[in-house]
């Protein structure tokens, strides 16, 4: 229900299942919210689609916002939210913390707003046991 606010008909829809993604469109949004819970009626590109079946359950990614020629990372337990946060950089056998400041998110992938540039290795793991030192020397 947080999300809710943001929802409108005609967003872009990605219903994922089975390892396949099948776009669409946000048909309704229902007015009432009920234990925490937003109804969205989504009309599928391909309806037809011969995975589809009465009452499965799917993944369904809403597009609230979306930008051209963002710096994006693959999403891993390092990366909390939005704003400025500390990540670790590898570069020549060193992982090095640096702030990062991330953007939109949509749980696969984490724009990077600033504090990295193409190209850097950021490390997506949970780095919170390390998070007194300021770099660590990795090696394969």
């Amino acid at each position: 229900d947080f999300y809710a606010r943001y929802l409108e008909p005609g967003q872009a829809v990605r219903v994922s299942y089975s390892g396949q993604d099948m776009d669409g469109r946000v048909q309704t949004v229902q007015p009432e919210i009920k234990d925490g819970t937003v109804t969205v009626v989504v009309a599928l590109k391909d309806p037809g689609n011969a995975l589809l079946r009465n009452r499965l359950r799917v993944d369904a990614y809403i597009v609230t916002a979306q930008k051209s020629d963002a710096l994006i990372a693959d999403s891993g337990p390092a990366f909390n939210g939005k704003g400025v946060q500390d990540l670790f950089v590898v570069e020549g056998g060193i992982a090095r913390r640096v702030p990062v400041e991330l953007g939109l998110a949509d749980g696969h992938s984490v724009e990077i707003r600033s504090g990295a540039k193409a190209g850097d290795q950021l490390i997506a793991s949970d780095m919170s046991r390390y998070r007194d030192l300021q770099s660590i020397r990795i090696s394969n």
